[in-house]
């Protein structure tokens, strides 16, 4: 099936004629760069392209794997970057053509790079573990879901850019601009937090995401059991804590915080707008929160 994804003035796509090559098509205009006609983004690599993801001025895209898949592809990135967004550190703050982002090479984060996902002037990346055991778990559903085996696997999540509403989530405090990938603040498991039943074992020690979406400020993750965590700006409630919720400084979440208004639902996908949120449950429910103004939240 082809890819596509939209930024602020540009659309990327890779269609399946493509398929056996690493070329992804762009239009519009990235980088100063007008392209009226779809054209060509040269990536120089024999591997096909599974993700790709557009920001407001900068793209990634994740090839397959080496081994048939199971070795881990490589993350390339180009465009604007001078809030560190194409993370390849604090010199290079843009590509004119896609470029591997040597921080996430499956020997360097240890796993393959399983999403990517690009907001505003931010990025991000889920890495699986290569030694990770996947352990099948129950889920409990409420509010009309059904309950559900989920496989659970041990993933870490990269963040990179533009973090001055702490939108980046890394370790080491808060910092304007964070030039390569680094691991996000790591989250201790809470008892009854979600809906998974006998989190005893070492997999659910920790929260581990499978999907990611990132918004102008904000960003949204999900875990296999249909968890919500948030973090960034909480201007116009993007992040769908309640005041109390988000601590001293309510302008902005440092750390990945669970939605607890959706404790007893089991989210299936998410998305980020540029201040808004969405969750789709997997009974088919749609949940929105943050700016609505202009009726993007449908209410």
């Amino acid at each position: 099936a082809p890819l596509l994804s939209c930024g602020a003035t540009h659309t990327s796509f890779v269609f399946p004629k493509q398929s056996t090559s690493a070329e992804i098509s762009l239009m519009g205009t990235i980088f100063g760069r007008t392209h009226q006609k779809l054209t060509v983004q040269p990536t120089r690599l024999p591997l096909r392209i599974v993700r790709i993801a557009s920001g407001r001025r900068h793209v990634l895209a994740l090839s397959e794997g080496i081994n048939d898949g199971g070795g881990g592809g490589v993350v390339m990135s180009w465009g604007a970057g001078h809030f560190g967004q194409l993370g390849h550190g604090p010199d290079l703050t843009s590509c004119s053509e896609p470029r591997i982002i040597e921080r996430l090479l499956p020997h360097v984060v240890g796993g393959a790079v399983i999403e990517i996902a690009a907001g505003g002037l931010h990025s991000a990346a889920i890495v699986a573990s290569s030694s990770s055991a996947k352990k099948q778990k129950a889920t409990k559903a409420g509010n009309g879901d059904t309950n559900t085996s989920v496989t659970v696997r041990e993933t870490r999540t990269f963040s990179w850019g533009s973090n001055r509403k702490g939108q980046c989530g890394v370790e080491g405090g808060k910092c304007a601009t964070v030039p390569e990938p680094l691991p996000i603040i790591t989250v201790k498991r809470k008892s009854g937090i979600g809906g998974a039943v006998g989190k005893s074992d070492s997999v659910d020690k920790y929260v581990h995401f499978e999907k990611i979406s990132l918004g102008r400020l904000h960003t949204v993750a999900l875990t296999a059991y249909g968890e919500v965590f948030t973090w960034g700006s909480t201007a116009m409630g993007r992040c769908g804590h309640s005041s109390l919720e988000s601590g001293r400084d309510r302008r902005f979440v440092q750390e990945p915080r669970h939605i607890s208004a959706l404790r007893n639902v089991v989210i299936d996908a998410v998305a980020a707008g540029d201040a808004h949120t969405l969750a789709l449950s997997k009974g088919g429910r749609l949940f929105a929160w943050g700016a609505g103004s202009d009726g993007q939240c449908g209410q």
